[in-house]
């Protein structure tokens, strides 16, 4: 037989493999994180490109919220939800450190920081301090923590839903009062709207679904996490836009924002633990109360923020910012801090070394 046409014998290499389902691992935890710099790039390469006509903005934006709480709602973990209704003690102290403590801890940081931070950055990061916190990322983290998972679900989810009503109300006020900004509450009735009927929705169906594949879940997470990153886009495209007064910022004003988040998320980390610490709650409760109560939800802060300045885009791309730096630095600590915590579940001193 000639040497062309011999059967070739093809060796899969099981590190090959290996290697390929671990690069898929990494890229479907982290692809988010991986796609914002180019987002954010994207956003300002066409800063100056407007759409076309016959497409709309807002319903685009309008569409990319829908599509996410409506993932949202079917992805809900129920068992977890139903599971952690008890532990009325760690719900009380988590929502109100949430929606209380924490706006009241950026309002003093936003009053100390004027002379390094500008006026819209200071409204961002009141924007901020008054949603929700993150689903899935804090039930994640606790999960990698070894702390309460049923307790972080229930509470990140119900503080979800009361944040709907809430946020609004702390941000008339917190922000439109002092920033002179009037509240359109037909608008917010909308947005209302848009997040809780594609939310419940989705809730609805997944009672239907008694086994969900995973392969579908993680697609899901994916679909709603590029319409995130649809709604950052327009955030950050206006935040750029030849009228916006980002371009007569200084360094130490490009700079500020980052480094007082960094240096508030870190305080609030040590801060929510000793605090938890000190009024009895048990060590697996302080660690759900650790991600829950220092982590905030950019998937309905954007949404909101494009409800308070719908008649200025250029001044809410700006006012986004805050948000946008918060999230993946909020992740980043975590991640950081969460291993760390379940290695040695009787040192005291981890989350203190670790901030």
């Amino acid at each position: 037989m000639p040497t062309s046409l011999k059967p070739r014998c093809v060796v899969h290499s099981p590190f090959a493999s290996l290697s390929v389902t671990l690069m898929s691992i990494f890229l479907r935890k982290h692809y988010f994180n991986l796609l914002l710099p180019l987002v954010l790039l994207l956003a300002w390469a066409s800063r100056d490109v407007a759409l076309s006509e016959h497409v709309s903005r807002s319903a685009l934006q309008s569409g990319a919220v829908i599509v996410i709480f409506l993932i949202t709602g079917f992805l809900l973990p129920l068992k977890e939800f139903l599971a952690g209704v008890a532990n009325v003690r760690l719900h009380v102290w988590a929502q109100s450190f949430s929606f209380l403590a924490y706006p009241l801890a950026m309002l003093a940081v936003v009053t100390v920081g004027q002379a390094w931070l500008t006026p819209e950055i200071r409204q961002g990061m009141l924007v901020l301090a008054v949603v929700p916190t993150t689903v899935s990322s804090c039930v994640i983290y606790t999960t990698l923590a070894r702390g309460n998972i049923a307790g972080a679900a229930f509470t990140a989810i119900a503080g979800n839903f009361a944040g709907v009503i809430i946020s609004p109300l702390l941000f008339s006020l917190l922000v439109a009062t002092t920033a002179g900004i009037s509240v359109d509450w037909n608008q917010i009735g909308s947005l209302l709207l848009e997040i809780l009927v594609p939310l419940l929705f989705g809730l609805a169906l997944r009672t239907r679904v008694r086994l969900l594949p995973p392969s579908l879940g993680n697609t899901l997470r994916v679909v709603s996490g590029l319409a995130l990153l649809l709604i950052i886009y327009f955030a950050v495209q206006s935040a750029l836009g030849p009228k916006s007064s980002i371009w007569r910022w200084s360094l130490g004003e490009l700079v500020g924002p980052v480094l007082t988040l960094t240096v508030f998320n870190l305080s609030m980390l040590a801060a929510i633990w000793w605090s938890s610490r000190l009024s009895g709650l048990p060590r697996d409760d302080r660690k759900t109360m650790l991600f829950v109560g220092s982590q905030k939800t950019v998937t309905v802060g954007l949404p909101l923020l494009h409800a308070f300045y719908s008649d200025t885009p250029e001044l809410m791309g700006v006012v986004s910012i805050p948000l946008i730096i918060y999230h993946p630095l909020q992740l980043v600590i975590a991640g950081f801090v969460a291993p760390r915590l379940a290695e040695d579940p009787e040192d005291e001193h981890m989350v203190e070394n670790a901030t």
